[in-house]
């Protein structure tokens, strides 16, 4: 144990309970565990109740093999930022404050969740979890209940890497980044093996901008929705989004220097896709230096008609760019630039373009 002298006892009381107890290894007092380094054998789990309990904390735990480990870091005043924790088999961890922790789980169990239960609480967590290859022997074995990152920035820039030993899917039920850049800039990493998401909540608040290693949460959208700064500067792909897509940037500088790639190709649940409802850049600085790219990959010969893209902010266009394919198979209807797309852009309410259409500098192919 590192730190003062009343936490260094705390947690020598608290080593010494474990060994005779098997229980719960618990931090339940104002930074009873900062800094401390314990390790612990047969236990239940890890309760880290109190502000900053388990902060910047170096842990190493066994579980009881009778008994479903837990984490819970459940005060929201840093209980378990920073901490290091390494634990050989879990099936919940509950996080309420684990900024930039370490969590390493050797064996995740079945029906294994993260529950990031306030906001920011898993932002730049690093999870790492395993499953090995005897798991998928067990009939109890299912897979993952998921991660739960729907709080606003709940899992930003946070890195999930997952180790799947066997030679099975692994399937996961649901990532759920509903909240305000909830999981903005996560990485989702697979190490070994294959992994299936079967259920992913993106919102309509930027929930998965620039999250890499997550392509199945970007298919079938309806709507990309980028408020304030959430999609500036990012490159995108979103792939077989419905019939009626569009894409919304309603804020000041929202879809500023953004690239943004669509894919449409023969496995789009809501196919064929014929239609995308267009853009929106009704703000200033909105859409400046868009770049959307339009990739029509059906083999059925459809053509998608994107209806209107709309520059009503001030400067809201400049130097955008919209782009199809050049085979002929995406047709921009509309494009009202109101004066918004920059100089010797006269020609970008045009009927149609089936190559690049350049808003302050128009080139049709």
């Amino acid at each position: 144990c590192d730190g003062n002298m009343r936490a260094i006892l705390l947690c020598l009381l608290c080593i010494f309970a474990l060994s005779l107890s098997q229980e719960y290894v618990e931090c339940e007092e104002t930074a009873q565990c900062e800094n401390a380094k314990i390790t612990g054998n047969n236990v239940k789990g890890l309760k880290c109740t109190a502000a900053n309990a388990c902060k910047n904390a170096q842990i190493t735990l066994e579980c009881d093999p009778d008994t479903v480990c837990v984490i819970e870091c459940t005060d929201s005043e840093g209980s378990c930022d920073g901490l290091q924790l390494t634990i050989d088999a879990v099936e919940k961890i509950i996080c309420h404050s684990c900024v930039g922790a370490t969590i390493t789980v050797a064996r995740a169990l079945d029906d294994f969740k993260l529950e990031c239960k306030e906001d920011h609480a898993c932002e730049d967590l690093v999870l790492t979890t395993t499953v090995p290859a005897d798991s998928f022997g067990d009939d109890d074995f299912e897979g993952f209940e998921g991660f739960s990152c729907d709080k606003d920035g709940a899992c930003l820039n946070a890195h999930f890497v997952i180790f799947n030993e066997g030679s099975e899917t692994l399937f996961i039920e649901e990532l759920n980044c509903e909240g305000n850049a909830a999981c903005q800039s996560l990485t989702l990493s697979v190490m070994d093996g294959t992994i299936d998401i079967d259920e992913c909540k993106c919102g309509d608040s930027g929930g998965c901008t620039g999250a890499v290693g997550i392509d199945a949460c970007f298919g079938n959208l309806d709507k990309l929705e980028c408020t304030a700064d959430l999609c500036a500067s990012k490159e995108l792909t979103i792939t077989n989004p419905q019939n009626g897509f569009e894409i919304v940037c309603n804020d000041v500088g929202s879809c500023f220097g953004t690239s943004v790639t669509v894919i449409v190709n023969d496995n789009a649940d809501d196919a064929p896709i014929t239609d995308f409802k267009g853009v929106k850049c009704n703000a200033e600085h909105s859409c400046v230096g868009l770049h959307l790219s339009i990739m029509n990959q059906q083999s059925d010969g459809s053509v998608i008609v994107v209806e209107k893209v709309e520059c009503d902010g001030t400067d809201s266009c400049l130097s955008a760019y919209f782009e199809g394919n050049f085979q002929g198979n995406v047709v921009f209807a509309e494009i009202n630039c109101d004066d918004n797309c920059g100089a010797g852009a006269t020609q970008c309410h045009a009927e149609y373009n089936t190559g690049l259409l350049a808003c302050d500098n128009i080139v049709f192919q």
